[in-house]
């Protein structure tokens, strides 16, 4: 055997009697990084959409040294996934074993915010008016709890009070930076109001007839300008739920006047001619209808948005017909 042979020989049995190195786990990566690199890792991962890596990383910080800017971003994460249930227990505990913290006082807001999604604005409104009561704030967090104070009153059933407090809020708003997204939560919330007031109209085919008619249109219009102010202030959130609103408003509207009773005295062949005449008219609405949705699909490809807005304006577009708008 020559003595290249040989030393190949012994190389490959010193590797044979090496036992193989065990890969890395995720554990012992996260172990070997910075808490703060992790931390700021989980955070980039959770504004691209990967939530499931995102929360990993923010439970591992947690389990390894509770503090409250992994708890806070955590229920963050939760929140933007719509688990609300989960995220207000989180900002909860986050608010309440590190009272004194930076992130204290927002868990707190956020806190109301997700209470209001879960139908308590009741709940919501009593945190809010703590936080007004007990923060120095500056003037854009000011705002930011006039707005959302008007918003949860709006949705407990005060009308007249919450639109009042939007209107003051919304013009004290104007031009301030950093205010977007509040201020077209608070459009949102005007424009669902008028909609849904609107919806309580009954269409009907009398002499009472073409009030019933003006009264729901003017809900609709009213509620499209609250839809095109939040459309220009960019915030893609709110804008695909204005977009969502506006076409179930008039899908709704075609659905009630179809289904309203014809005039009275008219014979079993007149009625089929009026219902076929109406069917005629009122297919712009569905027309209409089908354009929001569509106009919210192309919004939400274009913004990469995730979640229940963009499935919710794909699912509806998809079971209308593009040109009559019927389903």
């Amino acid at each position: 055997m020559s003595l290249l042979a040989a030393a190949l020989l012994l190389v490959s049995a010193a590797f044979a009697q090496e036992p193989a190195a065990a890969p890395l786990t995720l554990a012992d990566q996260w172990a070997a990084t910075a808490p703060a690199t992790l931390l700021e890792d989980a955070v980039e991962r959770r504004s691209l959409g990967d939530f499931e890596g995102a929360d990993g990383r923010l439970r591992w910080l947690l389990a390894q040294q509770p503090g409250p800017a992994p708890a806070y971003h955590l229920a963050l994460s939760l929140e933007f996934q719509e688990r609300y249930d989960e995220a207000e227990a989180a900002y909860r505990d986050v608010s309440a074993d590190w009272p004194t913290s930076p992130e204290a006082g927002d868990a707190r807001f956020r806190q109301a915010l997700c209470l209001e999604e879960l139908g308590r604005p009741a709940d919501a409104l009593v945190l809010i008016k703590a936080l007004q009561r007990e923060g120095d704030w500056s003037e854009r967090d000011r705002l930011t709890l006039e707005l959302e104070r008007g918003v949860t009153t709006l949705r407990d059933g005060r009308a007249r009070k919450g639109l009042k407090q939007l209107r003051l809020a919304l013009a004290e708003a104007e031009g301030v930076e950093g205010l977007t997204w509040m201020q077209a939560k608070a459009h949102t919330a005007v424009a669902r109001h008028l909609l849904s007031a609107a919806a309580e109209v009954e269409m009907r085919n009398d002499r009472k007839a073409k009030k019933a008619l003006q009264d729901r249109a003017a809900g609709l219009t009213g509620a499209e300008a609250q839809v095109v102010a939040v459309a220009r202030l960019g915030e893609p959130e709110y804008a695909l739920e204005g977009l969502l609103l506006m076409g179930d408003a008039y899908l709704a509207l075609q659905d009630d006047l179809l289904a309203a009773a014809p005039p009275r005295k008219l014979s079993p062949e007149q009625v089929a001619i009026y219902q076929d005449a109406l069917r005629a008219q009122v297919a712009v609405l569905g027309r209409k209808a089908y354009r929001y949705y569509d106009e919210g699909v192309t919004l939400a490809a274009r913004t990469r948005w995730q979640g229940r807005l963009a499935g919710e304006l794909r699912a509806r577009r998809d079971a209308l017909e593009p040109d009559s708008g019927t389903r």
